[in-house]
Formats: structure tokens, sequence, C-alpha cells
């Protein structure tokens, strides 16, 4: 090739200081620097020390100091958010006890003021519906639950001086305050008591074996002592009352027939009022001044409460 070649911008052409090798692949020797050319275009440079010198000439960048702040930025926000969440919520768990404090109060009264005296003081009203009473119950019961929510509440957000304290509100609670099981048991004991009362005179004078039984399965059910000899007393005079009357229906004069029915009818009447059970000796739902005095004291906790945490 002439040297004094120019290319078409008018230009010297380049003077390769290496030789040319000939070939399909167009390599192109540049010296120890140098890169090798492909078919596609010329390779990249080598810098001597490993790093690939881009377009720009500079060495790539390392990314691991930018990972590295990255890291501890989320590290140092997310002790800074555990530090906020302590601070502001921590605190304000702690003022809500003197609320909840409150809450038992108002829950207490409400239940033993309200809900279950109503389960009481209609206990023998046959001018009550079941349907109606069983609602009673089922205030009373739910109210119990929303006691002990509270008081579960209070164990678990208290600071170890206000459970001090309120360890003696607690404890005059659970002797005192009928709760858990055994409200569950005692309104069991009502609610098939009043069921007992409202269908006592649906009893007929001649029942079946199986009818008696029926009647006097509701008592049975509750599981209590009393209530179970009551019934099982029942069903035995009512049996050999309801065999008396059908014997003497078949075999007497109307006469005869008539004393012996209101004989049995009035045995049946005097064990029915002689052996009633006291149920108020069998439940604890009547504690209305009881429930006075530890509301007095929980209004106590619900001040130092106050004066402490808010």
């Amino acid at each position: 090739m002439d040297p004094s070649y120019k290319n078409s911008f008018g230009g010297q052409a380049p003077i390769v200081s290496g030789p040319i090798s000939s070939g399909s692949t167009g390599t192109i020797s540049s010296g120890s620097t140098g890169g090798q050319a492909g078919a596609f275009g010329p390779a990249p440079l080598s810098s001597g020390t490993g790093d690939i010198i881009l377009g720009s000439g500079k060495p790539a960048k390392s990314k691991k100091p930018i990972i590295i702040a990255i890291t501890l930025l989320i590290v140092i926000l997310f002790a800074t958010t555990i530090v906020v969440f302590a601070i502001f919520f921590g605190h304000k768990s702690e003022r809500s006890l003197s609320q909840n404090v409150e809450l038992l109060a108002e829950e207490l009264e409400k239940t033993y003021g309200g809900q279950c005296n109503d389960v009481v003081a209609r206990l023998d009203d046959d001018n009550v519906p079941v349907d109606e009473y069983e609602e009673n119950i089922k205030d009373c019961r739910d109210s119990a639950r929303n006691i002990k929510t509270y008081m579960d509440n209070i164990d678990a957000r208290g600071s170890d001086d206000f459970k001090n304290k309120y360890a003696a509100v607690k404890t005059y609670i659970d002797e005192n305050i009928i709760l858990g099981e055994t409200i569950e048991t005692e309104l069991n004991i009502c609610s098939a008591w009043h069921q007992w009362i409202m269908n006592r005179d649906k009893n007929k004078t001649i029942m079946t074996t199986d009818e008696i039984n029926n009647a006097a399965a509701g008592l049975r059910a509750t599981g209590n002592q009393i209530l179970t000899a009551y019934a099982d007393g029942w069903v035995e005079r009512k049996i050999a009352a309801t065999e008396a009357i059908v014997s003497a229906k078949n075999s007497l004069s109307t006469m005869e027939y008539l004393d012996v029915l209101n004989s049995a009818t009035d045995d049946m009447s005097n064990f029915e009022y002689s052996n009633k059970p006291d149920i108020m000796s069998i439940i604890s739902l009547d504690n209305l001044a009881k429930n006075m005095l530890v509301k007095s004291m929980l209004e106590d906790l619900k001040i130092y409460a106050k004066g402490t945490y808010e």
C-alpha cells in the first residue's frame, strides 16, 4: 500500500506498527498493551493490571460500598422504628390500664347489678317466657366473659408495681365473683330450673314412663346432686301415681276412682312443695354486695393507674 494514501476524509491513512495477519479473522497485533480485534470490531484494551478499560478509559467501579451503605441504612431505620414503638406504644399500653380497670368495674356492675341479677330474680317466675329468660342468661354469660377478658388484659399489660397492687383485687374477684366454668355451671342450673317451672303445669295427670323421664331430664342433666335427687324422687312418685290412677280408672267406681285421683294429685303437689330445692343455696349469682366492695377497690386502682401512667 502506498504510504501517501489518504482516506476519503482527507487524512493520512494509519500506519500499522506490527504485522498484519491475513485470514478471515482480521486480527491486528497492537503490541504488549493491545487487545485482539475480532471480525466484528476491536476487542477491549487491557490496562496491564487486570482491569478492563472501557470506552472512557476508566476502570469499572466496585458496587460493594453502595451495598454496605444501603445495609447500614436499613439497620439504622429498623433500630429507630423499634425505639419509637417502645417509647410511644409502650407508654400508651400503660396509659390504657386505667381505662381497662374502669371497664372492668363497669362490667362487674352491669353483670352482677343487672344481667345476672335478672337471672336470679326471674328464676321462679312462670310469667317469664323461656326464650326471654334464656336471653337473660346469655347476657349474664357474655358479661362474665368480658370481665375475664378485661382481667387478662390487665394481667398482661401492667408493670410489676401495678400488678402487685392489682393482685389483691384479682384475688378478691377470684374468691367472691364467679367466672369461668363456675358461672357456666350455675347458669345451666338456672336455665334447667326455669324450664322445669314453665313445664310443670304441662305435665298431664297420666303420663307414660318416657314422658315422665323426659320431663325430669333437664334437672338430671345439670349434674347437681340436689337437683338430680329431686328429679329422681319426682319421677318415682309420678310413675307410682300414674299407675294408681290408671288401675283405679279400670277397676273402681267413679267415686272411688276420683278419690284415688285426688289423693295421687295431692301427693305429687306435696312432694314438689316440700322437696323443692333451694336454688339460692346452690348458686352464688346473688352477690351484689360483694360486687360493690370490689368496685370500690377497682376505683382506687384506677386512680393509681391514672396518677402513675398519665
